[in-house]
């Protein structure tokens, strides 16, 4: 028989390890959206793939046969002023500038939360990322035989 003492603690030890485990496991960063990109001063820096460039402005594009598509402005590394489809750049960009992205479930990681790796094929030699709380690499190396990891002291930065 147990007394009210005893039921607390046990709930006080159930909530603090649930919060440990919560602290374990590994959050994406969330992706851009349309109503982000529409609010977004110019100015801000994004990371666009592995380049940071500097937000412009969301803008619309018609077309000759009266159809229209929205386009987001950046300027590059080079200081040109760059056009891509909003989509696209939805899909490539991010507001963290640190986040790495991995190479089996193309989610948005920390660093920290991230495993370099090096794969080889017949024709290149690649330095990846690979989530650490998930089994991307093993599913990655699963899917892609034909690339294998290379083994060895290699730096990856």
């Amino acid at each position: 028989m147990t007394n009210n003492h005893t039921l607390g603690r046990n709930h006080w030890l159930r909530e603090f390890y649930s919060l440990l485990e919560e602290k374990t496991t590994m959050q994406q960063y969330k992706p851009l959206t349309r109503d982000s990109i529409s609010f977004m001063p110019s100015g801000t820096k994004l990371k666009f793939g592995s380049q940071i460039v500097e937000f412009v402005r969301k803008s619309t594009i018609q077309h000759n046969g009266g159809g229209s598509e929205s386009v987001i402005e950046y300027i590059d590394v080079d200081g040109k002023l760059a056009r891509i489809e909003e989509t696209l750049f939805i899909q490539l960009a991010t507001e963290h500038l640190d986040a790495e992205r991995c190479a089996g479930c193309n989610a948005l990681r920390t660093p920290e939360d991230c495993i370099p790796r090096v794969i080889s094929s017949w024709c290149f030699v690649r330095a990846v990322k690979f989530c650490k709380d998930k089994e991307c690499a093993k599913r990655f190396f699963l899917m892609h035989p034909e690339r294998k990891p290379m083994t060895g002291n290699w730096k990856v930065s």
